[in-house]
């Protein structure tokens, strides 16, 4: 009886373990757009880092796929290897096709020109 017990209880432990260890992935497409996302950069970019982190802390581990932006958005939406795609913008097609997070980051665009110093004589 104690064998059986034992060889139960082994068992239970062998299938905790096997399952704790057992992680979930999900495919991410991405394109390529340093220091934000790109192939060549540490953890895939800061915007891919902060995506991997998040999934991490929720026990799912990332994979990625970087691709030409346009064939992103159509692998993601078309091909059943892939789940989602990182840092677009939001627009109608997005929103048309995708449920869309909170932003990753936010950027500001600046328009700049040199200062012309013109001096009187």
């Amino acid at each position: 009886m104690m064998k059986a017990v034992i060889f139960v209880q082994a068992i239970y432990l062998l299938i905790l373990t096997a399952t704790s260890h057992a992680q979930e992935t999900i495919r991410i497409t991405n394109g390529e757009w340093e220091p934000f996302l790109s192939q060549h950069s540490p953890h895939y970019g800061i915007n891919s880092h902060i995506v991997s982190e998040a999934f991490r802390l929720e026990g799912i581990q990332v994979k990625w796929g970087f691709f030409p932006w346009k064939r992103a958005f159509i692998e993601a939406r078309d091909n059943s290897q892939w789940d989602a795609s990182a840092a677009w913008g939001v627009t109608k097609e997005v929103e048309e096709d995708f449920l869309v997070s909170a932003p990753i980051s936010t950027n500001s665009y600046v328009f700049f020109h040199l200062k012309i110093c013109v001096l009187s004589p």
